[in-house]
């Protein structure tokens, strides 16, 4: 991740661009509908006829826009986003790689290369979702795991390796006690499950560092702690996402774009919002305020349509689920999937 982010740096400031850290924002500053720059924690301004923000769509509107910028339906558009879908990590200092089963050597092999996913089941996927709809831990987890140190040797002293496992899905609230009681008692849960899969990790572990969801939304400001900027579900995705009247990256304030995680096409390191966010404010730039270039204050009546808002309640999210668990769906998936645009 570092490193993508440094060569985007590098990348930007060739092309004469003034790359600045330890700056958060304050606040997006407005004249009506229209952004005049941003203030930043520190006091100073900078104005600007175009505000890119790649913060999650509430925090944007909920936390940077000043409320009365704000309309009553906007607002309640905003507050309602799904944000489920909490992001948790415990960053390992090891010191021997671990021994998956069924692998019978301890060697570095392609099995610590990656991405590894481990207890990738549907049975497992479907108990994580129950429990952090309950606001409780599961009793069996669904890890992602990366081993970083075999691909930079630097990260780590001699015959020491870092290695990181992510859970998601895990709940931002949690029923009868806070992230800041229950890390470690997640975490053994956590490190207790990675020991079914690597049973040779046991006493091998030198030194752990926790992050919860609080930890995420604290430090880097993604709301609910959720890495993808709201919850990747039917109601949210392609022209639903964050919002329909949001779904083209304009907003309802002239010269202000999302251009993060919320956006289409969703979570995930690609950069394909930040690349569709930048056309369509280049194809803005220079022209001034214009209603027509800007999302509307729609009202909810106006933000879905039927469909839409059978999706959004609780039997239209389970009734989508189901559908999509289909056997016949997937049929006609892969055969779309397969034409080529014409």
């Amino acid at each position: 991740m570092g490193a993508i982010a440094d060569a985007l740096a590098a990348a930007a400031e060739h092309h004469g661009a003034t790359v600045r850290l330890n700056a958060p924002v304050a606040a997006i500053l407005s004249d009506r509908d229209t952004v005049t720059g941003v203030r930043l924690q520190n006091g100073e301004v900078l104005s600007a006829p175009q505000v890119l923000s790649s913060a999650d769509p509430q925090r944007t509107f909920l936390t940077l826009m000043h409320p009365g910028s704000l309309t009553a339906d906007f607002r309640h558009a905003v507050e309602t986003i799904d944000m489920r879908g909490s992001m948790a990590r415990i960053h390992l200092l090891i010191d021997e790689l671990p021994q998956y089963l069924p692998f019978d050597t301890p060697a570095e092999g392609p099995q610590h290369h990656g991405h590894q996913m481990l207890g990738a089941s549907r049975e497992t996927f479907e108990e994580g979702w129950e429990a952090q709809r309950r606001g409780r831990f599961p009793d069996h987890f669904v890890i992602e795991a990366a081993i970083q140190s075999v691909t930079d040797p630097t990260l780590a002293p001699e015959g020491q390796h870092t290695m990181t496992l992510g859970v998601q899905q895990v709940p931002f609230e949690l029923d009868g006690t806070s992230w800041d009681d229950a890390r470690d008692v997640w975490a053994d849960k956590v490190v207790e499950e990675l020991y079914t899969y690597a049973p040779n990790l046991r006493g091998h572990i030198l030194d752990r560092a926790v992050i919860t969801p609080l930890d995420i939304e604290r430090t880097y400001g993604l709301t609910g702690g959720n890495i993808f900027q709201g919850g990747m579900l039917l109601d949210q995705l392609f022209s639903a996402r964050p919002l329909p009247s949001l779904a083209h990256y304009r907003t309802p304030f002239a010269g202000l774009y999302l251009c993060g995680a919320g956006t289409h096409p969703g979570g995930g390191v690609m950069g394909a919002n930040g690349h569709n966010a930048a056309k369509v404010a280049l194809a803005d730039a220079g022209k001034g305020p214009d209603p027509a270039r800007r999302a509307p204050h729609a009202r909810p009546s106006q933000r879905a349509g039927v469909l839409d808002r059978f999706i959004a309640t609780p039997l239209g999210r389970r009734t989508s689920y189901e559908l999509a668990r289909q056997p016949a769906l997937r049929k006609v998936v892969r055969r779309a999937a397969r034409r080529q645009p014409r």
